[in-house]
């Protein structure tokens, strides 16, 4: 069975079925984002511990 969140189908003006194609735009945004926090600087002990647990949120949202 295909997995519906991905072969989404509408019907065009003529009535023929075309397909919705996903789009990446959150992904890369993440990846973005992911950039950023490895260019950060941590300078505590707490803000260490902040990226570590930001980027691993990430990396995990990337994966899924």
């Amino acid at each position: 069975m295909a997995n519906p969140r991905f072969n989404k189908q509408t019907t065009n003006v003529r009535g023929t079925v075309s397909r919705v194609k996903k789009r990446n735009g959150s992904k890369i945004n993440d990846f973005e984002e992911l950039g950023r926090v490895d260019s950060e600087k941590a300078y505590t002990k707490t803000g260490k511990k902040n990226l570590k647990a930001e980027k691993k949120r990430i990396v995990k949202k990337l994966n899924a």
